[in-house]
């Protein structure tokens, strides 16, 4: 499918620009560890955004866990088409190796955990774990108050829903941003995500109730690429 003529793929891309950002993660009001976050340039037409998480603090003498998130796609009409997807877990007790290969000729993806390969249909506008976030985003520039995405993950299709709850200041330590409050619906926790309008409405901070009441944290450090 082609773009539409009023939307150049350059000017798609201006609408993400590239970026890259650290968080720190927190549970129970600890810091335990950090992620980065990179939105780059791929070969040709695609894009590569990243995920890099990895344990810090004291927790990190116990546990060495390390986790990379690579998904690499390109713009498609008024979507972010995923072409592959690579999740890495290492370091830990049980290391595990995702890939998602996405064949929109045939509308299928070919999933491979651990060496162990298989094949689902997938539906238009199907996203990996990463390119949600992105389309997210987007979505947000575009003024939506309700966002629903179909989501390969763990062999299956899941659906992520969220919604718009409101406006609030948040104060973090590159800055005071003003915040459009998403929470998730119809997760198995509770899922609340703050993004920040003048960065393109990157996530700046998110909360995360577990069933037990804990609450796991993730907040931004520094950003590049973004005013």
């Amino acid at each position: 499918m082609a773009l539409l003529p009023s939307l150049s793929t350059a000017a798609v891309a201006e609408e993400l620009p590239l970026f890259s950002a650290k968080y720190d993660l927190l549970r129970y009001g600890i810091t335990v560890g950090e992620s980065r976050l990179a939105l780059s340039r791929g070969e040709g037409d695609t894009f590569i955004y990243e995920s890099r998480s990895r344990t810090r603090g004291v927790i990190s003498l116990f546990l060495k866990d390390r986790i990379k998130e690579r998904s690499e796609w390109r713009y498609e009409e008024h979507s972010i088409q995923p072409l592959r997807y690579l999740y890495l877990h290492s370091g830990g007790k049980k290391e595990r190796r995702v890939q998602l290969s996405f064949d929109w000729v045939r509308q299928r993806v070919i999933n491979d955990i651990n060496g162990d390969a298989w094949q689902m249909p997938v539906e238009a506008n199907t996203q990996d774990k990463l390119g949600y976030q992105l389309m997210m985003m987007r979505d947000l520039m575009q003024g939506k108050k309700e966002m629903e995405y179909v989501v390969a993950d763990g062999g299956k299709l899941k659906v992520f829903s969220f919604a718009v709850d409101g406006t609030e200041p948040i104060e973090t330590e590159i800055g005071r941003y003003e915040t459009v409050r998403l929470v998730r619906r119809g997760g198995k926790r509770e899922t609340t995500v703050w993004c920040a309008s003048r960065l393109s409405y990157l996530p700046v901070r998110l909360y995360q109730k577990e069933k037990n009441g804990g609450l796991r944290k993730m907040v931004i450090t520094s950003v590049r690429g973004l005013p």
